[in-house]
């Protein structure tokens, strides 16, 4: 019997300790024991190259990185279960457990497999403590995501790539930065969540694009593009949305809790989120401009 109390985030088990604690191996082997395989899954191609989750687990605590939580995706398929796909969230040493409420700290998220279900790919993130989610920073956004494919030539490298990231990773906080100083009128705001809607899994219920906007604490009722986000992320990821049924039934959304799916939707919010920077910023320069050439017709 494991010794911790995972939570769940739709129909998938997250272990994250209580008090934020780093997770030690004996929880690791316990919760998610494909992290620990040897090897690939039998029968994949002899150009398979196995990229050992332990080894960058432990080049990742080295340099000052402890695991905050983990994933991993069931498989009805059990003999695919010891090498399936697996989550893990990394925080500096330093900032685990004197973290307050409200704080945003910077995170690595790790993705990997054994079975082929995907490539390693490493991840800068965020992690915001008011709501307890962890956002991911997307392809071009400051820091760019390491992406390996599972051949013998392309994993050699692999941890060393890993630690350049780690160098960089203070670079998302400019793009906070941007994002505190972005305002939105409540008519860009829901043009925003109107494109989140699509980012969301197919299901039966429709969620209307206004209820992704509710803040679910009195701190993000804000109209920086900053809070917006990220009262829109949660309300995607989280779940616990009330909307309607096609049949007309009121019910509740489910979180994201699927690896995949949580990946995809936090990258595509953080590229949604990118891009409204980027035309705030062009839109700004244009009536500066437009200023200054009035401003030399009255001189």
């Amino acid at each position: 019997m494991a010794s911790f109390d995972a939570i769940k985030i739709g129909n998938t088990q997250v272990l994250r300790n209580p008090q934020l604690d780093p997770i030690s191996d004996r929880q690791l082997k316990e919760f998610a024991p494909t992290i620990f395989a040897k090897g690939g899954m039998p029968g994949v191609s002899e150009k398979y190259g196995f990229v050992n989750t332990k080894t960058v687990i432990d080049a990742m605590r080295d340099t000052g990185f402890d695991i905050v939580e983990v994933r991993q995706s069931q498989r009805r398929d059990l003999e695919r279960m010891p090498f399936t796909k697996h989550m893990l969230k990394f925080r500096p040493t330093g900032l685990i457990g004197k973290v307050k409420r409200g704080d945003v700290v910077p995170q690595v998220m790790m993705l990997n497999s054994h079975d082929r279900s995907s490539g390693f790919h490493l991840y800068a993130a965020m992690y915001r403590l008011i709501c307890d989610n962890g956002m991911i920073v997307s392809d071009g956004a400051e820091v760019t995501p390491i992406k390996v494919h599972h051949t013998i030539r392309m994993v050699e490298n692999v941890v060393d790539r890993s630690l350049e990231l780690i160098k960089c990773i203070d670079g998302v906080y400019r793009l906070r930065g941007d994002m505190l100083k972005t305002e939105l009128t409540p008519k860009t705001a829901l043009a925003f969540a109107k494109q989140a809607v699509t980012f969301r899994p197919p299901r039966a219920a429709i969620l209307a694009p206004e209820t992704l906007l509710v803040p679910r604490r009195k701190e993000d009722d804000k109209f920086d593009l900053w809070h917006v986000f990220n009262r829109i992320q949660e309300n995607m990821l989280r779940g616990g949305n009330e909307t309607t049924a096609e049949d007309g039934r009121v019910v509740m959304t489910r979180g994201i809790g699927r690896i995949e799916r949580d990946v995809e939707v936090n990258t595509k919010l953080w590229s949604l989120a990118v891009q409204t920077i980027a035309k705030a910023q062009a839109s700004s320069k244009k009536a500066t401009a437009k200023k200054t050439a009035d401003a030399d017709d009255i001189i």
